[in-house]
């Protein structure tokens, strides 16, 4: 498989430790708008955004990583975890996308890659950046005009309580 060279270039680095907190970015192959066709009436078209936050959710529940917050935006996700145990980073993120790849593509009636080869990550080291990257994150949609006010985006959660 060829890779893209900046896909490779985002395991450079990469180290996984149980305890940490990452904030984690994975984008839909292409940036199709895949997991929300229509930002200005996100709730319109559902199910694709829901798969994910069912995927958040049983990782969680099933002690993969803590979520600490997540939004889902139209192609890709913001997901803030603390991985659990001996999982790895890598580990984590292969289960979330494997699982949903296949319920997206039964969803949509497709078959193939449906993330992007690899994923932005970032260990957050102290409260502040915790503080930064979960407001930049939960803003997203506020940023993108697509709601007045962060809280009206149907499909986020800060520290959720599952």
């Amino acid at each position: 498989m060829h890779e893209i060279p900046h896909q490779s270039a985002l395991r450079k680095g990469r180290v996984s430790i149980g305890g940490k907190w990452y904030s984690v970015t994975s984008c839909i192959e292409k940036k199709q708008s895949l997991l929300i066709p229509d930002p200005f009436h996100p709730a319109a078209d559902a199910q694709a955004a829901h798969i994910v936050i069912d995927s958040i959710r049983w990782l969680h529940e099933h002690e993969y990583w803590t979520c600490h917050g997540y939004v889902i935006m139209p192609d890709h996700v913001h997901i803030i975890f603390e991985l659990v145990g001996n999982h790895t980073l890598n580990g984590v993120m292969a289960s979330f996308g494997k699982f949903t790849a296949k319920k997206l593509n039964a969803l949509t009636g497709s078959k193939g890659r449906v993330w992007q080869h690899g994923f932005y990550d970032h260990c957050l080291r102290v409260n502040e950046s915790y503080i930064r990257h979960l407001r930049y994150m939960y803003e997203n949609p506020l940023r993108k005009g697509w709601v007045q006010s962060a809280e009206d985006w149907p499909f986020s959660a800060t520290e959720p309580n599952w």
